[in-house]
């Protein structure tokens, strides 16, 4: 029996890369999230390692179906996905608008919330919902988030 070849030995493990891709993307949440921490590790090394842009939309939606994917959240999927498997924050679930004093009891999950998960049109309703009497109603993404996350900690600091 003679050794594979250099190419040989690269196109298996394209192979074997490309079917660890596809396995992790029939992987429900529910089952990924239950894992033993060695077993996400390996996964957490294929999603940052062997997953392109489109693998990654894929597994979003799979693992958050309510979740809106704009570009801005596009830019970031990868690490979300990674906090999202390691429990650094919840999967989002839609957009729940609570009163701002509800959202100071849980602080930190709301701060995740905005500046991670939440899609840039939530963002928008969650601040027209804290600071009605806004004019002019910013549109950059950063400018919301900012506001939302200034309105939170004011909220705490009173």
């Amino acid at each position: 029996m003679t050794a594979p070849t250099a190419t040989q030995r690269e196109t298996l493990r394209k192979l074997l890369d490309k079917a660890l891709v596809e396995a992790t993307l029939a992987l429900p949440f529910q089952s990924a999230s239950s894992l033993p921490a060695a077993a996400k590790d390996e996964l957490e090394f294929i999603v940052r390692e062997l997953c392109l842009a489109k693998d990654l939309q894929r597994l979003a939606a799979l693992w958050e179906p309510r979740r809106k994917l704009d570009a801005v959240l596009k830019d970031t999927l990868r690490q979300d996905l990674i906090d999202l498997l390691r429990g650094r924050r919840r999967p989002y679930e839609g957009l729940v608008v609570v009163p701002l004093s509800v959202a100071h009891g849980d602080l930190a999950g709301y701060r995740i919330l905005i500046e991670q998960s939440i899609p840039t049109t939530d963002a928008k309703k969650l601040l027209k919902a804290w600071d009605k009497n806004l004019r002019p109603m910013p549109t950059a993404r950063d400018d919301i988030v900012g506001h939302l996350l200034r309105l939170l900690t004011a909220k705490q600091a009173a």
